[in-house]
């Protein structure tokens, strides 16, 4: 705990004289547009005023630091901890959170929601998931589809992986283009969903996929462990995330966590229920699986998203 502390006292220190200098850039910007506009004449208060301006700065940057440690330290619980471990150990949350990939940075879609539902049978190995993806193209071009990317806890070819895309509109079934080589063995895919034609600015669209990773259960601890959600990759904003887990036995904890590269792992606090599952909507009907007993479901809701990584924490 003392080391991460002074990594945080050092971290906060290197963006002191950052933070200084942007304020002084300010504060003299704004007197020189005053200057300018002669609301005010900057020979009157001379070197001396000029000089406690920047000594005002200094002194409320280094007054705020005991706050910043605070916060950082109120951060770092237990739970968020331990969280952080976990997720080190998690290839597919680690993969999913990166933003060093350009060509699957989301820079033209707003989303209305954003929702996934994993179906997660332990018994029978395979990782099951339903995902809704509705918004609009909020760019000044054409948008001829999105472009995604899943991560898994082992490296498997995208041909060996299941996916299906249909328009929820017109309940057409979609293209579902491999943007990598579709036989090599990779920890993170990267595809296309193809519009059935290219959606004008401001077009509205409502997209449903599924997607199936063969023995990708059979890694993985059901009596305690975690699934996650990344947003990382999308730039132009979500309204509501709805990130659901169905499992074939009933969870006696669940915890919900936010989880940043640079911020690290936080316990949120968040509408979350456990219930009987039972598919209602469509897309969960098309892509039911058989259950090897009752199914409960995690329903979690987020409005405003704003870090990049969800995680539903669950034990048996």
């Amino acid at each position: 705990m003392g080391f991460e502390m002074l990594n945080t006292i050092i971290k906060l220190v290197n963006n002191f004289f950052a933070r200084l200098f942007g304020v002084v850039t300010i504060l003299f910007t704004i007197l020189t547009i005053f200057k300018e506009f002669n609301v005010l004449k900057l020979e009157r208060f001379g070197i001396y005023g000029i000089l406690s301006l920047i000594l005002i700065s200094v002194v409320i940057a280094v007054l705020t630091i005991p706050f910043k440690i605070n916060s950082e330290r109120g951060k770092r619980t237990q739970a968020a901890i331990e969280m952080k471990k976990k997720i080190n150990q998690r290839v597919g949350t680690l993969f999913s959170s990166r933003t060093d990939n350009h060509e699957v940075i989301d820079k033209t879609h707003h989303f209305y929601e954003v929702y996934r539902q994993d179906l997660l049978d332990y018994s029978q190995r395979d990782y099951h998931s339903i995902r809704v993806l509705k918004g609009f193209n909020k760019s000044k071009e054409l948008s001829d589809g999105l472009i995604y990317s899943e991560s898994t806890e082992y490296k498997v070819a995208f041909n060996q992986i299941e996916i299906k895309a249909i328009d929820l509109k017109t309940n057409n079934e979609l293209v579902v283009e491999c943007l990598d080589d579709e036989g090599k063995k990779l920890n993170t895919h990267v595809f296309k969903i193809n519009f059935r034609h290219s959606i004008k600015p401001a077009e509205e669209f409502e997209i449903g996929y599924y997607i199936k990773f063969p023995e990708e259960l059979g890694i993985l601890n059901d009596s305690s462990e975690i699934m996650s959600i990344s947003l990382s990759r999308i730039t132009r904003g979500v309204d509501v995330l709805n990130f659901n887990l169905c499992l074939n036995f009933k969870p006696r904890s669940v915890k919900l966590y936010s989880f940043d590269i640079n911020k690290g792992a936080a316990l949120i606090n968040s509408e979350c229920t456990v219930e009987e599952y039972i598919a209602r909507s469509r897309i969960e009907e098309m892509f039911e699986i058989k259950w090897s007993s009752k199914p409960y479901v995690i329903n979690m809701h987020y409005k405003k998203p704003d870090r990049q990584v969800y995680i539903i924490e669950y034990l048996k």
